[in-house]
């Protein structure tokens, strides 16, 4: 996700909030992100998603990057995490997908991470239990302009 358009509120009193920019899929990015933390008692693995890409002409690299995106990144994210979410006896919220148990065309790697995403999150909550909760929230869909397009590519905006 780009942080760069992102300001700090002015309001913050110093030591309360901490903006850092951060590429979740780089493990040197990571490890600065958790690093700067004493305690930790939550994490919310909400970075993702996807551009419409069929399967069909679509090159494996963008396809590595959708599941690097959705799945690799909350998973490095949770393994740095892990020490400091168990001493506090934190929790870890992963933001799954309706994409994950259904058919999702034309974001066939965004569901395929998100299925995946949703099973780590049940290895973890297993693995790591009692010292750590881990759980998934899927919102569903949401009806906006970019979805209607997102969704159906062939949807017209415009009268006939």
């Amino acid at each position: 996700a780009d942080a760069s358009a992102q300001t700090p509120p002015a309001s913050v009193a110093a030591g309360e909030i901490r903006f850092v920019q951060a590429d979740v899929r780089v493990p040197e990015d990571v490890d600065r992100l958790i690093s700067g933390f004493d305690r930790l008692d939550v994490v919310v693995n909400n970075a993702g998603g996807s551009p419409y890409a069929p399967l069909d002409g679509t090159s494996p690299r963008l396809h590595a990057r959708v599941i690097d995106l959705n799945l690799t990144a909350p998973l490095l994210v949770a393994q740095r995490a892990y020490p400091l979410l168990a001493a506090s006896c934190g929790a870890i919220v992963m933001i799954g997908s309706v994409s994950g148990s259904r058919p999702s065309p034309g974001t066939a790697a965004y569901g395929a991470a998100k299925a995946g995403l949703h099973h780590l999150a049940r290895c973890l909550a297993a693995e790591w239990a009692p010292q750590v909760r881990v759980n998934t929230i899927v919102v569903g869909l949401t009806t906006t302009a970019a979805a209607t397009t997102h969704y159906n590519p062939h949807h017209r905006t415009t009268p006939d």
